[in-house]
């Protein structure tokens, strides 16, 4: 696999309608798309995504994965620093998740699922132990040896894992889509997970330093705005952010039944008036 440079912001068209079915609960009413060749959500260093008490929350959707260990969320370079939720094995749609210690890295995995299957993916760290959750649920923990390899200049990276020396690194790219992403700097309990799950569009405030959910009304230009209110904004790079029909839940809008609106460095679709 080839990394790819993260070039200059740009904006995406879509120019066909073979784009990909997903299946999804339905109060996702849009979902960020990650193309797999260019496209992520950059979020500046900050100090609360780096601790040893921390859990992170995302609900996406692998739509393919043609090569292995892409980013998906993520705070590390060469999976030597911080902790990451990644591809898998080429071929298979599934995630797995894990962080650095001095005595080597940990490494979890979520069950394989169909692709472009929207689930909930959560990874906690509370001190040593990592934990991994699927759709609400436990799957399993692992302990990591040693001490916890932090790197706090990192920025938090969506859609891609930077491969190579900062500030313009090459990124190996992932294919998704990505409707929330959320941040806490504690450890929550496995009942508090199990709630994110049953109310996602309500999550817990207590400890959330990062909140990004797919909807037109939190893009601003090619700013994906951090709904936690501590400014954690996202950047981002050839993204298409694509409001889904109602009447064909999980198949993407085409431009026959949608209007484009250009977003500096991302695009999303409108629909036309009573499509909401």
């Amino acid at each position: 696999m080839t990394a790819t440079v993260l070039n200059q912001k740009q904006t995406i068209y879509l120019t066909s309608m073979s784009q990909p079915s997903i299946k999804a609960p339905p109060f996702v009413r849009y979902v960020m798309y990650f193309n797999g060749q260019n496209a992520a959500a950059v979020v500046p260093p900050n100090p609360a995504f780096y601790g040893s008490q921390l859990t992170v929350v995302a609900w996406f959707a692998i739509i393919s994965n043609p090569g292995s260990w892409n980013g998906i969320v993520d705070t590390t370079v060469y999976t030597d620093k911080n902790w990451w939720i990644i591809t898998t094995r080429a071929g298979e749609c599934q995630a797995g998740a894990g962080a650095q210690y001095s005595n080597g890295k940990t490494g979890l995995d979520y069950p394989i699922v169909n692709c472009g299957e929207v689930h909930q993916y959560v990874f906690r760290l509370n001190g040593n132990e990592n934990s991994i959750f699927f759709d609400g649920k436990f799957v399993r923990s692992v302990t990591g040896s040693g001490d916890y390899i932090t790197d706090t200049s990192l920025p938090l990276v969506i859609g891609g894992r930077p491969h190579g020396p900062l500030p313009t690194p090459p990124y190996y790219f992932s294919n998704v889509a990505v409707w929330q992403v959320l941040v806490y700097n504690r450890a929550l309990s496995d009942s508090e997970i199990a709630q994110l799950y049953s109310n996602p569009t309500n999550p817990i405030r207590d400890g959330l330093v990062l909140w990004l959910q797919a909807d037109p009304a939190y893009i601003q230009g090619n700013t994906w705005v951090d709904l936690s209110g501590n400014g954690n904004n996202a950047t981002l790079y050839n993204t298409q952010l694509i409001q889904l029909a109602p009447s064909i839940p999980w198949l993407w809008v085409g431009i026959g039944v949608a209007v484009a609106v250009t977003l500096g460095a991302g695009l999303y679709v409108a629909h036309k008036k009573g499509l909401i």
